[in-house]
């Protein structure tokens, strides 16, 4: 599969598609910045449910916060209503750029 079905199927399913600067903007808006070195480019794969087996180009961002430059995923980042807004807004927003599906 290529990234702009992927971006159908998700459109489909309810999430938003957003353009790269609109995507950086609504985690800078939670306080979080991203990393250009820590993107890991991919073909992902859904391994359960309706589409398992079928992949499509993924380039996983590493949000960090904007204030220390501490990743997220750090076991000493902050844990506030900011990190459960980026919880929620990663599985509801995605961008598509230069043949990959742009995801946190």
């Amino acid at each position: 599969m290529d990234a702009q079905n992927e971006a159908t199927r998700r459109a489909a399913s309810g999430a938003r598609q957003l353009t790269v600067n609109q995507f950086k903007a609504e985690f800078a808006a939670l306080g979080y910045r991203f990393d250009a070195t820590m993107a890991c480019k991919s073909i992902a794969r859904y391994m359960t449910g309706p589409h398992a087996g079928e992949t499509y180009p993924a380039n996983a961002w590493c949000p960090i916060q904007s204030d220390n430059g501490v990743s997220a995923w750090n076991v000493d980042a902050r844990r506030d209503d900011n990190f459960k807004a980026l919880q929620k807004l990663r599985n509801e927003v995605f961008a598509v750029h230069a043949g990959h599906v742009i995801e946190v």
